[in-house]
C-alpha cells in the first residue's frame, strides 16, 4: 500500500504542535550525544570553500603551519618533544575507543529510546523519561548488540561499494522502530521484518529525505537555530509516522 509524503508530514506536524518543546528537547539531546543533525551541507560548503581559495593557498597556509610548528619545537626540550609524540598517538586512540564504546552502549540505546518517544508522541503527548526505556525494558542487550550489528553491517557494506551500502542502510532503517515498539522482538526479527518493510520504499523514503534538504539549508544558514528548534523534530516526527504507516501495510499484507 502506497503513502503520500505531504499526509505523513501533515500528521507529523500536528505531533509536532501537541507536544512541541518536549519534541525539540528529545531532538536536542540526540544532536548533542550523537552529532547527528541530518545535515550534510556544512560539509559540502566546506568543500566549496576549500575549491575557490584554490590548492595553492591551503599548501601556502600549510607551509606557514609547519615553519610556526617548527620555530616552538625549538623552544621545547627534546626528551619532552620525544615524550608527547609517543603519548599523542595513544591518547587519540584512547580518546577514540572511549567514544566508540560510548555510542555502543549509551548512544545507540537512547536513539531507540527516541524512536520510542515520537512514535509514542504520534497518539498523544510522550514524555522526555521515554528515552529511557531501553535501559529500563529488560531488552537492553538485545537493543546493543543488534543496533551494533546493523552499524556494522551498514559500515562493512559502504566499503564495498556506495550504492549498496545506501540500498542496505534503507534496508535497515526500521530497525530502531521496530526495537522501540516491541522491546521483546529478536534480533533475527528485528533484521527480517525491517527488510520486509522497506521491500519497494526504499526509493520512495529516499525521496522523503531529500524533501527535507531545503530545510537542512536553511538550519544551516541560521546556524543550526532552525535546525534544532523545527528541522530535527520535526524529520523525526516524519519517520515515526513513515514506521506507523510501514507497520501497519506490514500487518495487512500478513493477515
Amino acid at each position: 500500500m502506497s503513502w503520500e509524503r505531504a499526509e505523513l508530514k501533515r500528521r507529523a506536524k500536528i505531533a509536532l504542535k501537541r507536544n512541541y518543546w518536549r519534541c525539540v528537547l528529545v531532538a536536542f539531546i540526540l544532536i548533542l550525544l550523537s552529532g547527528n543533525t541530518n545535515n550534510s551541507t556544512t560539509s559540502r560548503i566546506n568543500r566549496n570553500v576549500e575549491s575557490i581559495v584554490g590548492t595553492e593557498s591551503t599548501t601556502s597556509m600549510n607551509s606557514i603551519k609547519r615553519e610556526y610548528q617548527d620555530i616552538l619545537l625549538d623552544q621545547v626540550p627534546i626528551p619532552f618533544v620525544y615524550f608527547w609524540r609517543i603519548v599523542t598517538p595513544i591518547l587519540i586512540i584512547f580518546i577514540v575507543l572511549i567514544g566508540i564504546v560510548l555510542n555502543i552502549f549509551i548512544v545507540e540505546p537512547l536513539m531507540v529510546g527516541e524512536k520510542s518517544f515520537f512514535i509514542k508522541n504520534t497518539a498523544g503527548k510522550a514524555k522526555v523519561g521515554n528515552l529511557l526505556v531501553p535501559f529500563r525494558n529488560g531488552n537492553y542487550g538485545t537493543i546493543v548488540v543488534t543496533c551494533f550489528l546493523r552499524n556494522l553491517f551498514n559500515f562493512l557494506w559502504c566499503l564495498l561499494l556506495i550504492v549498496p551500502g545506501i540500498v542496505k542502510m534503507y534496508e535497515y532503517r526500521m530497525i530502531p522502530y521496530l526495537l522501540a515498539d516491541d522491546p521483546k522482538l529478536s534480533r533475527q526479527d528485528a533484521f527480517r521484518i525491517s527488510k520486509e518493510m522497506m521491500d519497494g520504499q526504499k526509493l520512495d523514503t529516499f525521496v522523503l529525505d531529500l524533501s527535507f534538504l531545503g530545510w537542512s539549508i536553511l538550519g544551516t544558514l541560521t546556524f543550526g537555530l532552525l535546525a534544532i528548534f523545527f528541522v530535527n523534530p520535526y524529520w523525526r516526527a516524519t519517520n515515526a509516522e513513515l514506521y506507523l504507516k510501514l507497520k501497519q501495510n506490514y500487518m495487512d499484507y500478513h493477515r
